[in-house]
């Protein structure tokens, strides 16, 4: 056990992946194309890889950098693009209550959807949240933003139809 503030158990960032994957399973199943759809998580690498060990079948899943350079292996592997998967819906995974998912990354889309949210009670003092979106028909792959290039206003401003 730990003693004082939850946020400093340091045991916190290893529990509760199993059961995210397991409440995230089905929404798998509810896109429109299951078998033409990737996962895609953003942010940390570790959410790319809790949702590649954990969800059934140990699906690719892919992770998009918001920033021209190599942060994990997730950039030097295959992207969708490469992989064949032009065309293809994601499903894709924005860890955090306030993390928006940028215009540059959206336009890779013909249509960028919310499927509403992912809320997983891990212990009695920690839950992990979610939002989740639907992706659809890929047209590229984006590149990141130049390191140096400072984010404009407007990309980290949803589309809205």
């Amino acid at each position: 056990g730990y003693a004082g503030d939850p946020k400093l158990d340091p045991m916190r960032r290893l529990i509760g992946h199993e059961a995210v994957a397991d409440a995230a399973a089905p929404l798998l199943q509810q896109v429109p194309h299951p078998d033409k759809t990737f996962v895609v998580a953003l942010d940390h690498r570790y959410n790319a890889s809790h949702f590649a060990f954990y969800l059934p079948g140990q699906p690719r899943v892919y992770r998009w950098e918001r920033y021209d350079h190599i942060a994990s292996q997730y950039e030097l592997w295959p992207n969708p693009i490469d992989d064949g998967k032009q065309g293809w819906d994601a499903i894709v995974f924005v860890p955090g209550h306030d993390k928006s998912v940028t215009r540059r990354f959206q336009g890779a889309f013909e249509e960028f959807e919310s499927m509403g949210t992912l809320e997983v009670e891990v212990s009695p003092h920690y839950e992990r949240f979610y939002r989740v979106f639907l992706g659809r028909s890929l047209r590229e792959w984006p590149k990141g933003m130049p390191l140096e290039e400072p984010e404009s206003e407007n990309e980290n401003e949803p589309i809205e139809p």
